[in-house]
């Protein structure tokens, strides 16, 4: 099932990409003389954060959501539903956690931009294997979910 979800985001975000085609000044030369002149890429302005949460928070319930009906549609047992919650949350949190570790490293801030981004991220990394991963493996799949 993940591989045709993702699958399918791939292909709309590759027709959205063409369409939208690339950002301007999205790369530009640097001036330092150590630098030699190596293109840097240039930071995205941020839109509007309360509306970029809202939206992860959006998907975080959906995906949750999700997770629980159709675990319960090929399995009866309950456990099962609870362990791929679990999972689920544990995963995204981590992963959420640990980008803002990992982005407060590189840019000395945390934003929500990165929060959003890992919860992100960790749905994606615990989609496939969330019924069947223990709680510890959620954890680590989490934490290098991430990290990417």
């Amino acid at each position: 099932g993940s591989g045709v979800v993702h699958a399918t985001g791939a292909i709309v975000a590759l027709s959205a990409a063409v369409i939208i085609e690339s950002r301007l000044n999205r790369w530009t030369l640097s001036n330092e003389a150590d630098a030699g002149g190596k293109p840097e890429i240039q930071p995205k302005p941020q839109y509007s954060p309360a509306f970029e949460a809202f939206g992860c928070v959006i998907i975080f319930v959906t995906s949750l959501a999700t997770t629980a009906f159709c675990v319960r549609r090929y399995t009866d047992d309950g456990a099962a539903v609870g362990r791929a919650m679990l999972n689920t949350l544990l995963c995204s949190g981590t992963a959420s956690i640990s980008a803002c570790v990992i982005g407060h490293f590189y840019t000395g801030v945390i934003s929500p931009q990165l929060a959003g981004g890992g919860l992100i991220a960790g749905i994606a990394t615990i989609s496939s294997g969330c019924a069947v991963v223990t709680a510890e493996g959620a954890f680590v799949m989490g934490f290098i979910g991430g990290i990417a």
